[in-house]
């Protein structure tokens, strides 16, 4: 049924008359007389009485009016909310980020997403890279961030890049190997090493292992616990050196000079195939991508 006869028939009604429904509606008189007549034909039930004095409903049309009124009320709400989403005014995004991507940017695009569109909310999922494979297979998030390396492979779903980072040792400022600025093979088997974990291997089957797992003594999803071993240790920290930005004056960048240690990792965005992503979760991706393009592009990372 259509909205605008709908909405014809109710200013009829309210105004009862056709010259002044036409002068309100900005039509002919002609053209609003065969819409309702037109209304008439496809419910098979005369609408209204019409007379010398104006029109008033019948029985039939007093219970359309009732539900045409609320039903244009609705649609009204409707394009009201659907206008406010395509400004960003109002919206709920669910999203995923994995702990390295989470640690680098995440505070900063929830910090302008609040600043910016207030009424958007989000709810962030920081988590292993297999939790958000689940919860983005159960439609319980948009999308993730994470290392494309680990992924696996599968047609559900649909990777987009989103940067490139350098790898590099983070270690605290006065660690032993800050006298090897390019430490060997050798010189890194003398202290423990540590990563983010990971809960998959390597999306092909024939890839090498992952770098030095005899070497590897904690792994954990947790960025913040790691920053924060790292500081108290001896642990070298196998990570984005944009991490040392974070505390510049207690941590320190080594370069990665020696062989099973990649020199960068793929960050990507990860989501259902063939889905089109809501305004507010095009507007975390593209937050999030600035500031990771800013960062990427910033001083150089050792």
């Amino acid at each position: 049924m259509d909205l605008k006869r709908l909405q014809y028939f109710v200013t009829l009604v309210e105004h009862g008359s056709f010259v002044r429904a036409a002068e309100a509606l900005h039509m002919t008189q002609s053209a609003l007389s065969h819409s309702i007549r037109t209304l008439e034909e496809q419910v098979g039930l005369t609408l209204l009485d019409r007379g010398k004095a104006g029109v008033e409903p019948t029985q039939a049309g007093t219970q359309l009016l009732t539900d045409a009124t609320a039903l244009l009320r609705q649609a009204t709400t409707l394009r009201t909310n659907l206008r406010a989403l395509a400004r960003l005014e109002t919206g709920r995004v669910s999203f995923g980020v994995a702990p390295l991507p989470a640690y680098l940017w995440l505070s900063a695009a929830l910090a302008a997403l609040l600043a910016n569109h207030p009424g958007v909310i989000a709810h962030a999922s920081v988590t292993a890279i297999s939790e958000l494979f689940d919860q983005l297979r159960q439609d319980r998030i948009e999308f993730f961030i994470s290392a494309r390396d680990p992924l696996p492979m599968a047609d559900w779903y649909e990777i987009h890049p989103l940067t490139r980072l350098e790898l590099a040792l983070i270690t605290r400022a006065d660690h032993p190997l800050q006298h090897h600025p390019a430490p060997a093979m050798a010189d890194l088997a003398r202290f423990p090493l540590a990563s983010v974990a990971t809960d998959f291997a390597r999306a092909e089957p024939a890839a090498p292992p992952p770098p030095t797992p005899d070497l590897i003594a904690v792994e954990c999803a947790d960025c913040h616990v790691l920053c924060d071993l790292t500081l108290h240790s001896d642990i070298v920290w196998i990570t984005s050196a944009l991490v040392a930005r974070r505390d510049p004056e207690r941590l320190a960048v080594l370069r990665i000079t020696v062989d099973g240690i990649p020199p960068a990792t793929e960050i990507v965005i990860v989501s259902h195939a063939g889905r089109t992503l809501s305004p507010a979760a095009k507007l975390v991706i593209g937050t999030i991508r600035a500031q990771a393009g800013r960062d990427v592009s910033g001083p150089a990372q050792s």
